[in-house]
């Protein structure tokens, strides 16, 4: 039988798909990284007519988009990374630690995602402050619970990672929540150390320093230089 074929959609940034692009990378599976060359107009106040044409073919109106065998599509990012993480043997190595992973990756996006997609969308400029003072709140509280969790799994299985001795898709979940956080708020991650070790020991990895090196340029500033726009 033969290999099932990957197309992962989304906007020329790491964003939430990240952590997806990584995890292929580290699995060396071969996956097409397609990128809209452009951000949404809530994001930058300019027309985005690449994405205007495509959003309406996803399945829910937002992408990362997983297409599998070029007839399946799969949307939602937390669905799509828990997918390639079993596909690629990223899930975790028993069913505590692929629980304990999952956990990991709701708790990032319905504490930290959440609040930082309301801000982004908020264009009200008082209320966008007030939102992006909310997401930073939510940036220190999960920031610290996650610095936590290594600390306590290094005391545990001496690794640097957030479940068990190897990486799994909690990890990798980790680099979207370091990204947006240098972007809207620089330097509150630096009070991170491990979660800030985790980030290099990722970009380190067979395929992934390879995949990183490759897409030097993928950045949001390329399109939007501060978060207040």
């Amino acid at each position: 039988m033969a290999a099932p074929t990957y197309k992962l959609i989304y906007f020329d940034a790491p964003g939430l798909a990240e952590p997806i692009r990584w995890m292929f990378a580290y699995a060396n599976v071969p996956f097409e990284d397609y990128r809209i060359e452009e951000l949404p107009t809530y994001l930058t106040q300019k027309p985005s007519p690449k994405w205007d044409a495509l959003k309406d073919q996803t399945p829910f109106g937002t992408v990362p988009v997983l297409e599998v065998n070029g007839n399946k599509f799969l949307g939602e990012a937390q669905a799509i990374a828990r997918f390639v993480a079993k596909q690629v043997g990223l899930a975790g190595a028993n069913d505590w630690d692929i629980a304990q992973a999952d956990s990991i990756i709701t708790y990032i996006a319905s504490e930290f995602f959440s609040s930082v997609s309301n801000f982004a969308r908020e264009q009200e400029p008082t209320s966008k402050k007030a939102a992006l003072e909310r997401a930073i709140i939510q940036l220190e509280k999960v920031g610290s619970t996650l610095e936590k969790m290594l600390q306590t799994n290094k005391s545990d299985n001496g690794s640097g990672f957030l479940v068990g001795k190897t990486p799994t898709v909690a990890d990798f979940f980790t680099v979207t929540f370091c990204f947006t956080s240098d972007f809207i708020a620089p330097g509150k991650t630096a009070q991170f150390k491990s979660l800030l070790a985790l980030q290099e020991t990722l970009r380190g990895l067979h395929g992934v320093k390879e995949f990183v090196q490759k897409n030097a340029d993928n950045t949001i500033e390329k399109y939007i230089t501060s978060p207040i726009t």
